[in-house]
């Protein structure tokens, strides 16, 4: 990452420069450990929330052994983290963990080894990127595997879509731009001599097959080696040409695959859209199989025969022609079929026997259900009511409170909401609209009470309020409207007595979210861009707004802004940084994966969370807390990403894509009593810096309001609420290490 941002070119052309400075390595000591953050987590909310998950890949491996990979925790009950295999009697997994679920996307036999190739990184948490390889007791790598994007729009992950095998080379096709240590764009090739790329293509690349002698890739691209050759290349005697398709029918490249040395291709015949085709490429020519298909296929496979698929039907080729197969079980969809010479297997949703399946075998005359699977939740939002976890389980708002044996449903609106809890006495419910929770009065702030019901702090109306954090207050900017039957056209403090200020200070752009930060209004925007999101900061200065500073980051990130000791903290893709009082922005820490949220606790301690393992090379678990001099982790840290979080000096809240919590079950969420340390740099509490524009303050009496189940408000907000705090403890500078430098230039 790097600052860019001239405040006079925000008008210019922005174009982005790669520049990867690998030469400069500075060695750096290694960090003593230190002290962990110590608690108790909640061992009664275990698997409770666990949702049905799927299977979309199945694979018949050298072994013999089917496996089946998908978007799942759980199968039958046994953990597997996204891949198992089943030996016709038991299931085995493969020490996959939670973020490993739903990575995997194509499997291949290499030299008598099960490959796998996929989005994921560190796999079963080891240095596994892209492609790996079982070697029947733990998953090996090929090098560094693959890094990097391909992808012209910039919209996907790195990720090996497919993989082919041509006597002893194993090919690679997908969305990266390294593979080990060579620059390879979207196809690369692993042999035991060596390894090596196969062309620059100009886009990621779907579809590896083989005839034997020739390589056939499909995907996205239109050029290779700067070469026109649209979405379908061979690669023969060394030179990449266009595959020259079927001329009678529409083909997608992801209507493509290999099977035994052949090329299959589908689609709908152009003359009339409604029948559709299957051609084989072999010889050098395209054969049609069979007759029309009624509807238009997913997938081939062979299985004793050739098996056409979509997501309610299979066929099979007899004699040239092709017959739907008759399945004695309900099918809602299919997802994956395989199969041997004697057993046919379905993924998918069905009803075997009254009873549903994710996973069917049937012998050509009966079906036996194999496996059902689940998942942790999807969760929107998180946070703590007096020291009770609460969730929005998706949805625009669906709360839901643990009371330590089951979830009770608290509220459930189309109202869409985000939670800002402030302590362990004050949680709140914000929204860009007003909305009422009960039928009755209307407002775009409720306050939890200590049983979970929604109370009026103050009657705020407007459109379009974006909400942040001033130490234990409340800012809302939006658009002019009322406040306890007070008009207000500028930005509102809400305070925890439920008195509100007004002050001389407004944005009109309502993606813009204000911050009171060292007696100064900050404004901070995102913008996105195909490769990148910018940040942009304004300041508050002789009263209007004015061009401060500015990053880009990389775009698989979630921004988050959190005040702190007085100072804005900023996360973007792998790294924190901060503002500091000259207006700019400097890194002051590293994470080795993605972070995903920001949190802190009075002037005392800064969490973040996310996917990352690490901060500065210290280990310290997806959770890691600072206060200002050091960084800690949890001494039972969960086992995955964390997506969600909210804590206060007592209890930390998360939600995210791990199972356990420690060595607990706990499924999704997990809630921590936190154990109380003093920092290792205690600061002398502070109170938020005194605003210096104040009209009138209006106390405001609580109208508790009695909880309802399904009001109808329709509004949709576009609120982000952040967490703050103060003082003025200087940041630890960033310990010295090997930098990738993303380098952006604004021209005119």
């Amino acid at each position: 990452m790097s600052k860019f941002w001239q405040p006079s070119r925000f008008g210019a052309l922005l174009l982005t420069l790669v520049a990867v400075l690998s030469s400069l390595a500075i060695t750096r000591a290694q960090q003593p450990a230190n002290p962990p953050i110590n608690g108790v987590w909640d061992s009664t909310i275990g698997n409770s929330l666990q949702t049905p998950g799927s299977i979309n890949k199945l694979y018949i491996g050298p072994d013999q052994r089917l496996y089946v990979a998908g978007n799942f925790a759980y199968l039958n009950n046994q953990l597997g983290n996204g891949l198992v295999s089943w030996d016709g009697t038991n299931w085995h997994t493969h020490g996959l963990q939670p973020n490993d679920i739903n990575s995997i996307k194509t499997f291949e036999t290499y030299q008598n080894q099960l490959i796998i190739g996929g989005s994921f990184q560190n796999l079963a948490g080891r240095a596994i990127n892209g492609v790996g390889r079982w070697d029947g007791s733990q998953f090996q790598g090929f090098g560094a595997g693959t890094q990097g994007s391909n992808d012209y729009w910039g919209n996907t992950p790195s990720q090996v879509n497919d993989i082919t095998v041509i006597s002893d080379t194993l090919y690679l096709a997908g969305n990266f731009s390294q593979f080990d240590t060579i620059a390879a764009n979207s196809v690369a090739y692993w042999k035991p001599t060596g390894i090596g790329a196969l062309g620059s293509f100009d886009n990621k690349a779907f579809v590896a097959a083989s005839t034997g002698q020739q390589l056939f890739v499909a995907g996205a691209f239109q050029y290779i080696n700067n070469v026109e050759i649209p979405f379908f290349a061979r690669f023969t005697n060394g030179h990449w040409s266009s595959m020259p398709m079927p001329s009678s029918i529409g083909v997608n490249p992801q209507w493509t695959t290999g099977l035994n040395n052949a090329i299959y291709a589908w689609g709908y015949l152009l003359s009339n859209p409604k029948q559709h085709y299957v051609y084989r490429y072999s010889n050098n020519q395209w054969t049609q199989l069979g007759n029309d298909l009624p509807s238009l296929i997913d997938g081939i496979i062979d299985a004793n025969g050739l098996y056409a698929y979509n997501n309610r039907n299979v066929w099979k080729l007899v004699n040239s022609q092709w017959q739907q197969v008759q399945i004695p079980a309900s099918i809602t969809s299919i997802t994956a079929v395989a199969g041997t010479s004697n057993q046919l297997y379905l993924a998918g949703q069905f009803v075997v026997n009254n009873q549903p399946s994710q996973l069917i075998a049937w012998d050509g005359t009966s079906v036996t259900s194999l496996a059902t699977t689940t998942l942790p939740p999807a969760i929107a939002d998180i946070g703590g009511v007096h020291g009770k976890l609460v969730i929005n389980r998706g949805g625009n708002t669906n709360l839901h409170q643990w009371n330590g044996s089951s979830w009770q449903q608290l509220y459930s609106m189309v109202q869409g909401t985000r939670m800002v809890t402030v302590d362990s006495q004050h949680t709140y419910l914000t929204s860009g609209y007003p909305f009422s929770p009960n039928n009755g009065s209307l407002s775009a702030l409720w306050e939890f009470s200590s049983t979970g019901t929604l109370t009026n702090p103050v009657a705020i109306n407007g459109t379009a309020i974006t909400w942040t954090r001033s130490g234990t207050s409340l800012l809302a900017n939006g658009s002019t409207g009322t406040i306890n039957g007070q008009a207000y056209s500028t930005t509102v403090q809400i305070n925890q007595d439920h008195s509100w200020q007004q002050f001389n200070v407004r944005h009109y752009d309502n993606q813009v979210s204000i911050y009171f930060v060292n007696n100064q209004y900050y404004a901070l925007k995102l913008l996105s861009e195909p490769y990148s999101t910018i940040i942009l900061v304004n300041v508050w200065r002789n009263n209007s707004w004015q061009e401060s500073d500015g990053i880009q980051i990389g775009n698989e990130t979630d921004v988050q802004f959190v005040v702190w000791r007085d100072r804005l903290y900023i996360s973007g893709s792998s790294g924190l940084y901060q503002l500091n009082d000259d207006g700019n922005i400097v890194q002051i820490a590293q994470f080795n994966n993605i972070v995903k949220r920001l949190a802190s606790v009075g002037d005392e301690y800064l969490y973040v969370a996310g996917k990352f393992t690490a901060v500065n090379q210290q280990t310290t678990g997806s959770v890691a807390r600072w206060d200002g001099m050091i960084w800690q982790g949890l001494a039972a840290p969960v086992n995955g990403t964390v997506e969600h979080m909210a804590v206060t000096s007592d209890d930390l809240y998360l939600a995210g894509n791990f199972t356990h919590a420690g060595s607990i079950p706990s499924l999704g969420v997990a809630h921590l009593s936190v154990e109380y340390q003093p920092p290792s740099n205690t600061v002398t509490p502070s109170n938020t810096p005194t605003n210096t524009a104040t009209p009138t303050i209006t106390n405001t009496p609580t109208n508790t309001a009695v909880p309802s189940n399904t009001p109808t408000n329709t509004a949709v907000p576009s609120n982000t609420p952040t967490n703050i705090p103060t003082s003025t403890a200087e940041p630890t500078p960033m310990p010295s290490q090997t930098y990738r430098v993303f380098i952006g230039y604004v021209v005119k």
